[in-house]
């Protein structure tokens, strides 16, 4: 799909959000990596942008995830190396107490290497006022993209996927549930393809699913975007391409179904129209 017209669906789909709370932005930085994270909060949406390479660049990684409940940032970054291509999975920054944080990465339910995995456990973090500045990137540090490599399944169980359906668009989205942990993939083009667009999320406190789409491998969607499930059975979809550009929202209390077994091609329904084109 052109640029141009992916352009005049976010004209049509997105209207900005205008938080009742906006705080200033702050810098999360990693003691045992040259990493840092820009973020901001709207409400119970955190927001921001990685620098997964330590090269000063916070426009090319956008993050999203919640600001309360069970914190956590998440997205699927873009190569560096050849900046018109996604990397193979979904990440999640899984902030717990203690300034500590675990790292996961989704390959989704189906493709060439499913799964979820733990990429690092109890890292250390810190937290300060404003924007991170290049000049306080300590490249004598590794980067964890240097460190993306699987180092094992965060449970070792039988996958049983499960597809969830949402009754006013012809999108469905295959997942799988890991201890307290979700992953999958979203068919977004409604094409039946799920092992192309991976997400990953939680199931405590503020569920959520989150990811950044594309048209291939070449074409990523400009934003990225969080479903954010509530109580009823219905689901908020927010957007953003971080700090300063603040969050949308794309869809607002849209009912959703699951039932149990993988998704199949044969259960899109084309009669209804795409949730990110309308």
């Amino acid at each position: 799909m052109r640029k141009s017209a992916i352009l005049f669906f976010l004209l049509v789909l997105v209207i900005t959000v205008a938080p009742q709370s906006h705080a200033a932005p702050r810098c999360i930085r990693f003691p045992n990596f040259c990493n840092s994270i820009v973020f901001d909060t709207s409400g119970s949406v955190a927001y921001g942008n990685v620098d997964f390479e330590c090269d000063g660049n916070f426009q090319r990684n956008s993050l999203i995830g919640n600001a309360k409940g069970t914190t956590e940032l998440a997205t699927r970054p873009l190569y560096s190396e050849r900046m018109d291509e996604f990397d193979s999975y979904a990440y999640q920054f899984y902030f717990k107490p203690g300034k500590l944080f675990d790292m996961y990465a989704s390959g989704g339910t189906e493709g060439q290497d499913p799964g979820l995995f733990l990429v690092q456990s109890n890292q250390p973090y810190t937290v300060s006022n404003g924007a991170c500045r290049p000049s306080d990137i300590d490249r004598r540090k590794p980067s964890l993209s240097s460190l993306l490599a699987k180092s094992g399944p965060h449970q070792a169980q039988a996958q049983t996927n499960r597809c969830m359906h949402f009754t006013n668009f012809c999108d469905t989205i295959e997942f799988a549930v890991s201890g307290d942990l979700l992953y999958g993939d979203w068919d977004w083009l409604c094409t039946g393809d799920y092992a192309s667009n991976m997400l990953i999320g939680n199931l405590g406190a503020g569920p959520e699913m989150t990811g950044r789409p594309g048209y291939g491998d070449t074409q990523p969607y400009p934003y990225s975007t969080e479903f954010s499930f509530k109580p009823g059975k219905v689901f908020d979809l927010y957007l953003t391409q971080g700090v300063p550009s603040g969050v949308m929202v794309g869809r607002k209390n849209q009912p959703y179904t699951i039932t149990a077994g993988s998704c199949s091609a044969g259960g899109v329904d084309k009669s209804k129209p795409r949730m990110m084109d309308r």
